[in-house]
């Protein structure tokens, strides 16, 4: 699923701007990881549970379809949505010369983004548990679109020199 959302969403930027789709695209992966979060306070499974501990408390089937299925098949479908369009932004941006360059800086920070962001999620599950984390990362995934509008191509003639 989400190879074919990255597929569909360099696709529909193509045709609507990048910008806008991908502003679209990052808000919608906030609704599941907020209704996961929501899911999840509502079922009580709050904080981690250490899997070797002989009494730990087991969720019922229907909880793990709830809290896992659903939300999970969205959040990648978006996520899949915003990577693809994301990847094309990343080369809208960039100068000619040394565009491959530059796409494999976007690319490597991109995975220190991703690095940090499990360890601060990781402590953050320890502290506060699995739904405020949630909630954090929705609202840290939203910041971003302030600093959307900052990136746009280059204009061609200042390209071309």
């Amino acid at each position: 699923m989400f190879a074919i959302a990255c597929i569909a969403g360099g696709w529909l930027s193509d045709r609507f701007g990048r910008r806008r789709m991908l502003t679209l695209f990052i808000f919608l992966t906030v609704v599941p990881t907020l209704w996961l979060a929501w899911a999840m306070q509502d079922a009580q499974w709050i904080m981690p549970v250490d899997v070797k501990s002989p009494d730990r408390p087991q969720p019922a089937p229907a909880a793990g379809r709830h809290l896992l299925g659903r939300p999970s098949s969205r959040s990648n479908v978006f996520q899949g949505l915003y990577y693809g369009v994301r990847s094309a932004l990343f080369m809208d941006v960039t100068t000619r010369a040394a565009a491959a360059t530059q796409f494999t800086a976007y690319m490597a920070m991109a995975n220190l983004v991703i690095t940090y962001t499990s360890w601060w999620q990781g402590l953050s599950i320890v502290r506060w548990g699995y739904p405020v984390t949630l909630a954090l990362d929705a609202a840290f995934g939203l910041v971003v679109l302030f600093l959307l509008p900052l990136m746009t191509p280059k204009p061609a003639t200042a390209a071309a020199k």
